[in-house]
């Protein structure tokens, strides 16, 4: 009977599995072939269909191919980078053809008169594609999604919200709202200085915040700061929709515990339960006699009282009010935004609209502030902004999807096939357009809409027919009120820093944001005039006129002297000593300007990943002048002479010396800023004293101790991995690993220097990160004296950034003197304790104090910066030459699992000594800092006129670069083989040059102020080296465009994307 019962439950599992399988087959082969023949036969082609993926890996190969590409500002052409396949597949199959997502078809609808039987039926054979459970939660089931009698419930709710009467009285709050933003660049411009200055503003974060305000106080009677983390989890929903777009939709697979479907759920919580609050505050006021309201949020609420018709007749559910709230939360501000966006880039880039929409504005509206009817006086305007969303529709694709087998253009379509539209390919259909449809014309609207083009239906940017944007005057007249204010009061001009790179993440948005240049303008007579005080009497005006001439002459002098003269003199003194170099250009900034034009010329550059030589694009000088002037040689920043030392004997006379005469160069009050004041660029006296108080926070029994904390952290990385695997069930998953080196590295420093983690100190390191930036985009600039103290833009924001810093970093102190206070066992005796105990007078019987609470913050800035930035770009370096050299990658894991044991070797986890055996690892690390140093220049500055090894007599004041990058390939120090992956170079057993090659190795600099926290590093990297390749093999991801750059610290320009597969 066993048996029997055995063999019926194996023949269940059989039939099943065999169901199974059959089911499979038919819908991942036998299906799409047959659709595909079915098409063919029907004159409709395509790309091939390839098993369960479709063709979805070629949209990401081709989208990946033009992910770096950048156009140029008169280029509005951006479908190659966002919609490639498009593009590719339209000129390959015509304007109807049939793709794959999956094993589902795709069919391409390009064809105008074919987008109008989609976009105009009212049957509901054409409902909206809710296949991505993502989407489906960004946007909840509201107006945009919904369907059928679903849909007509909801816009007979949410219409009368919207017409042209509420939009009139919304037009108020529009303008209050921009007039709030615009309060704020006039104050920054009136900080500057003047009335003819100008300001640069990233504008599209501010049209996100403001968009976000207006949607929240017309629609929700609420503000941008009170629903701020609706948009903020919003936006974090987006992109991880996004993020799925070009994956396969497996049936159920939302429903496993991902890490990525965990945290959309938990958004998703979070969304709903501040939509919850905002709703059922309203409800109070209303129980407070204060009615429901008239805007959308109390027409939804209104019509979901059963009060309104008895509960049998209630119109919306509580849920579908919540969903109805995510849609335009969402949707009334994401896409305005980009609007604005994209406009205030036409405008800047075409100035003599500029000028035309500025007349118009200030002919329909004056000065005073615009309303409902004077804004739909604006025909330019709105002219204007139709032209941009013809060219930057925010929304780039509509699909739709095919509820029955139906015809379509004459072609039979089966029932569940995606229809996509490719409105940026339509909107540049020369055609539909004209021959000019890749240009800025906004005179094809003068018009009217259905005028022009050749079909009447041919704009989609909120697309057309019963199911078009129920929203699209509200952004009009959004978009047109902000418009005009801005012209009312502002001159734009694009910024030199922006980069035109358009991007689509669900809507098209600039990917480097909109830096714009604001001056400020006046109405026509009401220019200010100076000078207008002269006063006619003498007095002593020929005294004050004297003292001013002899004042200015000075000036003049001094400049000539500072400008001209000295510069040749100690040019001369220089060549005489045999030591040449570019000639100083006075209006050239010296030899700045050189400097600027080499590194634009090898900013665009690729390497191959075996091409470790990036001196051409983060050191061209060096590249172009030591060959021509030698190892030493003299060029100017401004009219400071500055010598390079690429001399290994006259760089360790430097590096090696005791007695204060290299100082640190602390010239770049940026830095400063960046860096502090701490162990990093203090001298003489005050660094003895940094230095006794930070060194035993380095010491070998330190650092045993932190290397627990040091595995823990990378143990915490790697098992995010792990979890990515198995939540993907795939063998492989690609990685960006330079954002989590970056996020690890300060994981390590902040727990192990400072006894918190890196979330307490999150805002820090994107504070530093950004004033690293803003540091770098000096290093090039003639620093002027004083100039530091200007309130411009950029001091303005530096300033700001410093006082976060400081101000959490003091947050971080004062909870530790709190934790001491309650006797929780003194200061600690990690970094931040020793500081804080050198701090302490009393703690020292009186004696004062070794640091000042200034000095520990600095010093604080200095580890936190330095702690994680060099280290998390070493271990980014190494992982690029671990997957491009698998041997070594063999030869490092066999080692790591001899001394360290397996993943699987929990009592064999990596510690101080056992890493200190990995002595391949150790040769390998050496040569990544050699090839790929993360800081690839050192400079000094002489204190006093010095004479250098080789008889060179430098004056006071010079700046000494070593250029370590274009030290370490010196083949004359380091051989034939200089440019090539080496690591058994630094072995001693290998080659007798051994310890030559260690002393010439500058990675962590050398001699008495050499780095501190070099053994912490080293330990470090091999502590997250080792704990990934227990784990994991590295491969190179085909994504990966090889171009270090330099911003102060060498990282790769686009990131390091690895596939990382299990072990």
């Amino acid at each position: 009977m066993a048996g029997l019962m055995a063999w019926t439950v194996a023949a269940a599992v059989a039939a099943v599995l065999a169901s199974w399988a059959l089911n499979a087959l038919v819908h991942l082969v036998w299906r799409p072939n047959a659709v595909a023949r079915s098409f063919r036969a029907q004159g409709v082609r395509g790309p091939d269909y390839s098993f369960f993926t479709g063709n979805l890996r070629d949209i990401k190969r081709l989208r990946a191919e033009a992910a770096g590409v950048t156009l140029d500002v008169g280029d509005h052409d951006f479908i190659p980078m966002v919609q490639p396949h498009f593009r590719k597949w339209i000129a390959l199959y015509g304007r109807m053809f049939v793709f794959w997502t999956g094993a589902r078809p795709n069919v391409c609808l390009a064809d105008v008169n074919v987008v109008k039987q989609v976009l105009f039926d009212r049957t509901g054979l054409y409902p909206k594609n809710c296949m991505n459970p993502h989407i489906s939660r960004l946007l909840g089931k509201g107006l945009v999604l919904t369907d059928g009698d679903d849909w007509k419930r909801h816009r007979k709710v949410v219409h009368p919200a919207f017409n042209m009467d509420k939009l009139k009285m919304m037009t108020t709050t529009m303008s209050d709202c921009a007039r709030s933003m615009m309060s704020e660049w006039e104050a920054v411009l009136a900080a500057k200085g003047g009335d003819g200055g100008a300001v640069e503003v990233e504008l599209s974060s501010r049209f996100e915040e403001l968009t976000a305000d207006v949607i929240s106080h017309t629609a929700f009677g609420s503000s941008y700061r009170e629903g701020k983390r609706v948009f903020l989890a919003q936006r974090e929903l987006q992109f991880l929709a996004f993020s799925t777009l070009f994956n396969v939709q497996i049936p159920a697979f939302r429903y496993l515990p991902t890490r990525k479907n965990l945290r959309t759920r938990k958004l998703d919580k979070q969304v709903r339960a501040m939509l919850m609050a905002i709703i059922e505050a309203r409800l109070a006021d209303k129980d407070a006699g204060g009615g429901y309201g008239n805007d959308l949020l109390g027409l939804m609420l209104e019509a979901c009282a059963p009060e309104h018709g008895g509960e049998t007749a209630t119109t919306l559910s509580m849920d579908e009010i919540v969903d109805e709230c995510k849609t335009f939360f969402f949707a009334g501000h994401d896409t305005t935004s980009h609007l604005l966006t994209w406009a205030c880039f036409l405008l800047s880039t075409h100035p003599e609209w500029q000028d035309r929409l500025r007349e118009e504005v200030r002919r329909e509206c004056g000065d005073a502030v615009p309303t409902g009817d004077a804004l739909n006086r604006l025909k330019l305007v709105n002219m204007f902004l139709l032209e941009t969303l013809r060219l930057y529709g925010p929304a780039m694709l509509i699909q739709r999807r095919a509820s029955s087998d139906l015809e379509l253009g004459g072609v039979r379509v089966p029932e569940g096939a995606i229809l996509s539209i490719p409105i940026a390919t339509i909107h540049r259909d020369k055609e539909i357009w004209g021959e000019d449809a890749g240009e800025f014309r906004p005179e094809r609207f003068e018009n009217g809409v259905t005028r022009a083009a050749k079909h009447p239906n041919a704009l989609l940017s909120f697309s057309s027919g019963p199911r078009a944007c129920i929203g699209q005057n509200f952004a009009m007249i959004e978009a047109k009120a902000v418009v005009a204010m801005i012209l009312q009061r502002f001159a734009l001009k694009l910024s030199p820093k922006y980069v035109h790179a358009p991007m689509d993440v669900l809507t098209l948005r600039p990917r480097h944001g909109l830096p714009m240049l604001l001056q400020r303008v006046f109405p026509d007579g009401g220019c200010l005039l100076y000078l207008h005080m002269y006063n006619a009497s003498m007095g002593y005006g020929w005294l004050l006129s004297a003292a001013l001439a002899a004042a200015l002459a000075s000036w003049a002098f001094n400049a000539l002297v500072r400008l001209v003269w000295r510069p040749r003199a100690l040019a001369r003194s220089l060549r005489a000593q045999g030591v040449r170099g570019p000639p100083y250009r006075l209006f050239d900034d010296g030899s700045l300007g050189d400097i600027r034009r080499l590194r634009a010329a090898g900013a665009g550059l690729r390497l191959d990943v075996a091409d470790h030589d990036f001196t051409p694009i983060a050191q061209p000088q060096f590249r172009q002048w030591i060959p021509l002037y030698g190892r030493v040689f003299l060029y100017w920043f401004g009219s400071t002479p500055n010598i390079c030392v690429a001399d290994y004997a006259v760089a360790k006379q430097l590096l090696a010396e005791r007695t204060g005469l290299f100082a640190k160069n602390r010239t770049n009050a940026n830095l400063l800023r960046l860096l502090g004041e701490g162990l990093v660029l203090a001298d003489g006296d005050d660094w003895h004293r940094h230095k006794k108080v930070v060194h035993p926070a380095f010491n070998i029994d330190k650092l045993k101790m932190m290397t627990a904390t040091m595995a823990d952290c990378a143990r915490s990385m790697v098992t995010g991995w792990e979890a990515e695997l198995a939540s993907q069930r795939k063998k492989e998953v690609t990685v960006e690993l330079s954002e989590q080196f970056e996020e690890l590295t300060a994981d390590v420093i902040s727990h192990t220097a400072f006894g918190s983690r890196y979330k307490e100190g999150k805002r820090v390191f994107q504070a530093l990160k950004e004033l690293q930036f803003i540091a770098f985009s000096t290093l090039f600039s003639v620093q002027v004296p004083g100039s530091r103290y200007l309130p411009t833009a950029k001091n303005v924001r530096v300033w700001k950034l410093d006082r976060e810093v400081r101000s959490t970093l003091m947050g971080i102190i004062k909870n530790r003197l709190a934790a001491k206070d309650k006797g929780a066992g003194g200061y600690g005796d990690d970094l931040l304790g020793l500081m804080l105990e050198a701090c302490a007078p009393d703690e020292h019987g009186g004696a004062q104090q070794l640091l000042s609470m200034d000095e520990i913050v600095d010093e604080c800035k200095t580890f936190f910066f330095a702690g994680q930035e060099t280290t998390s770009h070493l271990l980014t370096w190494a992982m690029l030459l671990l997957s491009t050299h698998p041997d070594w990658q063999h030869k490092l894991r066999d080692e790591v699992l001899r001394e360290c044991g397996g993943k699987d070797d929990d009592g064999r986890a990596p510690t101080y000594d056992t890493l200190n055996k990995l002595k391949l690892m150790n040769l390998f690390v050496l040569e990544t800092l050699r090839l790929y140093s993360p800081v690839p220049l050192i400079r000094r500055r002489t204190k006093a006129p010095v004479e250098l090894a080789g008889g060179i007599v430098v004056p006071e004041g010079t700046i000494l670069s070593l250029p370590i990058a274009t030290m370490h390939r010196d083949k004359e120090v380091w051989g034939d083989d200089a440019g090539e992956f080496n690591p058994l170079r630094f072995d001693a057993a290998a080659t007798r040059s051994a310890p030559k090659n260690l002393s010439a190795l500058l990675a962590f600099s050398s001699g008495p102020r050499s780095c501190i926290g070099q053994n912490f590093a080293m330990v470090e990297v091999r502590a997250v080296l080792a704990a990934i390749l227990q784990r994991f093999q590295l491969t190179l991801s085909p994504e990966y465009v090889h171009a270090p750059t330099d911003v102060i610290t060498l990282r790769p320009k686009y990131g390091l994307p690895m596939i990382i597969t299990s072990t």
